[in-house]
């Protein structure tokens, strides 16, 4: 929702949709985009990094992962994670959307 600063200038509506490799997922995100997002209204994609990729890479229990432990596979999930999200949700964008998305990636 739209919401006044203390300077006066309005904040924008924010639409935030959760996405993960689920046929749920992409159901959500088509919903959103289709029902929900109106002109001007920033889309907000978050994706979660599974911990068991670092579990994985590492041959260890899921943890909280450690980025300095080996920044270089850190660096990778990263990329492989945002590639994903523009392969699978951005490119079904419209290409007159606007503004673009925004792309979170947590871990």
């Amino acid at each position: 929702m739209s919401g006044d600063l203390e300077n006066g200038v309005q904040a924008p509506d924010v639409l935030l949709v959760a996405v993960d490799d689920s046929e749920g997922s992409d159901k959500a995100f088509d919903f959103a985009v289709r029902h929900l997002h109106k002109p001007g209204m920033e889309l907000h994609l978050v994706h979660i990094v599974p911990r068991l990729h670092f579990a994985a890479a590492y041959g260890v229990p899921p943890v909280d992962f450690v980025p300095v432990a080996d920044s270089n596979e850190y660096e990778k999930v990263i990329q492989r994670a945002e590639q994903f999200i523009i392969n699978r949700f951005v490119n079904k964008l419209p290409a007159d959307f606007t503004p673009s998305p925004v792309v979170h990636i947590i871990k």
